[in-house]
């Protein structure tokens, strides 16, 4: 997958939206992630990333005991998937950004597209989210 860390990060920073909501810069922050999978500035939007999901959830930062919903996705469980499962999220994330790329915001779906990533749902919810992405990027 093209820029697993941003994706990483992403995922996380989507937990943090869930319990936090989303402002205006950190969906700057998400729609900037999203338009940079395929560059080489990757440390640098993922510190982006890691920064605002502190900003939004400083307890996080310094958690004695972390529930997790809000750290960086494993990417071994990724690798670990079915191909076809792994080409599933991988569709699921082009249209997450193709929507960005078309509205030039994010959604609750497109939040909730990338939080998707992060578990292990069947294969069908994937394509559902993936399939209205797409429809509504034409």
């Amino acid at each position: 997958m093209q820029g697993e860390k941003i994706v990483s990060a992403l995922i996380g920073l989507s937990g943090a939206v869930q319990n936090n909501g989303m402002d205006r810069t950190t969906e700057e922050v998400i729609i900037k992630a999203l338009m940079s999978l395929e560059g080489d500035n990757i440390e640098e939007i993922y510190n982006l990333i890691v920064e605002d999901k502190f900003r939004i959830s400083p307890n996080c930062r310094t958690c004695d005991m972390p529930c997790g919903n809000t750290s960086d996705y494993d990417m071994e469980k990724f690798h670990k998937l079915s191909p076809v499962m792994r080409e599933t999220k991988e569709e699921l994330l082009k249209a997450a950004v193709s929507y960005v790329k078309k509205y030039g915001m994010v959604s609750d779906a497109v939040l909730k597209g990338i939080a998707f990533l992060g578990y292990e749902l069947d294969q069908d919810m994937y394509l559902d989210f993936a399939i209205w992405a797409i429809i509504f990027s034409l």
